[in-house]
């Protein structure tokens, strides 16, 4: 029902008496019936608004789109499927309309419109679920990553901090290589003037040793992690070195070259200590991500040739500046024909400093995807 705010035909002011006073048919004064809940939201919310979720193995982070913006954000925990839709119903009610559509990024692979959280097993997300809660019965689940290219849409300057190439971010496709509890790759290309996305899983190409004196470390790596194997030789998915959950099992197997003791064991500790000097092995280690991020950076890059830029993130980069370092350009730039060392130096970098790549991602991604 229309309610004489003063305000647009675009908005509604939702009273400090009762939150739901529009829809459960009351007035502004209601004085808050038994189907009405206390005020938390400012003032003015928009009729029209798209709800965008980042659903992680740990946080299930909720905010409202409009008009390009991310407003009122909310973070709770990943426990279950149940607990996840029920942040969203009590969203929603919060905000007391309907949204128009719901776009889902989950750290997960996308199949037959549903998800099931890589960190988070038994959490089992459907689109139809979501569907349901708005008004025009549209819903996506996108993988953390593809939401992760489509926040490239509208990255800016003050986003990011310039490892090779211009200050001024060009236009033109684009990648975004993460490391973070996985590797997650995503690209964002133009097709006929408009932005497409292009979703994979990326970060389970095969790595294996490009030099020499690696042979012995990934040799160890085949005794710790054999899952991570691709085959009977020493090639690994990429994961399995470049990630916050393998970074572990890397340090190990350099332990087990050097027959040095252990002395440190999560990704954090091991990056702590190869920043301080404190270990040798954490910081070859810490040499040899750099290295082969660098090179499984430049070779994704061929794929889609990204002059609009290739974008590093994830939390393992955000928390690790000092990781992108002269290693990680030489092995970046390191091409074989001379044709395509130049393409690969001509790719420009950058760190993305955007911590809430997620939620915009989903929010310009509920602007572009169609039915």
């Amino acid at each position: 029902m229309n309610v004489d705010c003063g305000h647009s035909r675009d908005c509604i002011v939702m009273p400090a008496a009762c939150q739901r006073g529009l829809c459960c048919g009351s007035m502004p004064d209601c004085g808050g019936s038994s189907r009405c809940m206390t005020l938390t939201l400012d003032t003015q919310v928009p009729m029209n608004w798209n709800l965008v979720a980042d659903i992680g193995g740990t946080n299930c982070r909720l905010a409202m789109a409009c008009d390009g913006q991310l407003q009122h954000r909310k973070s709770s925990p990943t426990t279950t499927d149940s607990a996840v839709m029920q942040a969203v119903v009590d969203f929603i009610e919060q905000v007391g309309t309907s949204p128009e559509r719901i776009v889902v990024a989950a750290a997960g692979v996308v199949a037959d419109g549903g998800v099931t959280l890589t960190n988070a097993k038994k959490t089992r997300l459907q689109a139809a679920a979501f569907a349901n809660l708005s008004t025009t019965g549209l819903a996506w689940i996108i993988n953390d990553f593809e939401a992760a290219a489509w926040s490239l849409l509208t990255i800016s300057e003050d986003d990011t901090k310039v490892l090779q190439g211009s200050a001024v971010l060009p236009h033109g496709n684009r990648m975004v290589v993460g490391p973070g509890t996985g590797l997650g790759v995503g690209a964002l290309v133009w097709g006929q003037g408009h932005p497409v996305v292009v979703p994979g899983e990326g970060g389970h190409v095969g790595i294996s040793p490009a030099r020499r004196q690696d042979i012995p470390v990934f040799e160890a790596y085949a005794t710790l992690d054999a899952d991570m194997q691709i085959g009977a030789g020493l090639r690994f998915e990429a994961e399995a070195f470049l990630s916050g959950t393998g970074l572990p099992t890397l340090y190990r197997a350099v332990c087990a070259v050097r027959q040095a003791t252990i002395g440190c064991e999560s990704a954090e500790e091991i990056l702590n200590a190869a920043q301080a000097g404190s270990d040798d092995s954490a910081t070859q280690t810490a040499e040899l991500f750099s290295y082969y991020l660098g090179q499984v950076s430049a070779d994704l890059s061929l794929l889609f040739a990204p002059q609009g830029g290739l974008f590093i993130t994830g939390g393992v980069a955000l928390r690790n500046a000092w990781l992108f370092n002269d290693t990680f350009l030489q092995a970046f730039n390191a091409g074989g024909r001379e044709t395509y060392t130049r393409l690969r130096s001509s790719t420009p970098l950058y760190l993305c400093t955007q911590e809430q790549f997620g939620l915009t991602g989903a929010m310009n991604a509920a602007q572009h995807l169609v039915v």
